[in-house]
């Protein structure tokens, strides 16, 4: 089976972050290589500023979750130690299709959760 960190271990250990290459103060736009935010989907008061830090802390409802749920697959996809089932590349592209309104935020909270779930099932190996 595949592995993954849950949301709660990457807002809790921003010290295991390392490996990833990614930063709490890296822009969440600029890790996810996001540059279209045509998306209808996307609220109103989404903040372009936001970094990764703050997305892992995001509560709420679906734009919040896919915030919060992207950017812990994307660490998880990223850390060497963690036999996550898609590549950060991946990652990015199903969350730059939803930015760009090209996929259902349904959709992609659907694609990410799977790839998450592998945390339920196999755990996380730098817990």
């Amino acid at each position: 089976g595949f592995e993954a960190c849950s949301q709660g271990f990457w807002k809790n250990n921003y010290e295991r972050w390392g490996p990833t290459g990614f930063s709490p103060d890296d822009l969440f736009l600029d890790a996810f290589q996001i540059t279209d935010l045509s998306s209808p989907e996307i609220p109103a008061d989404f903040n372009p500023s936001m970094t990764l830090g703050e997305a892992i802390h995001k509560t709420g409802g679906s734009f919040s979750q896919l915030l919060l749920q992207g950017t812990a697959a994307l660490l998880s996809a990223a850390h060497p130690s963690v036999d996550f089932p898609v590549t950060p590349s991946e990652v990015r592209a199903i969350m730059q299709a939803t930015f760009a309104g090209d996929l259902a935020m349904s959709d992609a909270l659907a694609w990410i959760n799977n790839g998450n779930a592998a945390e339920k099932e196999c755990g996380c190996p730098i817990e």
